[in-house]
């Protein structure tokens, strides 16, 4: 096995701590997101501060699983995601808007869309190297 496969390039952990544009994204054509990937260390440190507060509150009670996925898609509404193309709002291009990306991915409503952006993270995050290698090409 080529050890290529089993670490990252210096571009990759780029790609992940500074933002990838990741497309194809199920049930989404022609739409891109712009994303950090979970490993960043931005993610991290926000998920961590998250959690940590949350435990603190808790009192020792452990958290429920839609209390974890709260803070989950706030902190891709605040770190993870960075833009996206490809949207349009009553046929017309949506450009991208921060609050409103944090109004669906934190609402009951947005759960598509809080899907997309986890697959789009979690995406860069296990092939850093191959979208890397993709733009590079293009």
């Amino acid at each position: 096995m080529d050890i290529n496969q089993l670490i990252l390039t210096d571009d990759a952990v780029n790609a992940i701590e500074g933002g990838a544009w990741v497309g194809n994204l199920p049930g989404a054509p022609g739409v891109e997101v712009k994303v950090l990937g979970t490993t960043s260390a931005a993610y991290r440190k926000a998920i961590g501060s998250k959690m940590e507060a949350a435990r603190k509150a808790s009192k020792g009670v452990p958290l429920a699983q839609e209390q974890v996925t709260q803070m989950v898609r706030e902190v891709f509404a605040d770190v993870a995601l960075i833009d996206w193309r490809g949207l349009e709002k009553d046929g017309k291009p949506f450009a991208f808007d921060r609050e409103v990306a944090r109004q669906w991915l934190t609402s009951r409503n947005g759960e598509v869309f809080a899907d997309l952006v986890a697959t789009a993270a979690q995406r860069l995050d296990a092939d850093a190297n191959s979208y890397v290698e993709t733009v590079t090409k293009n």
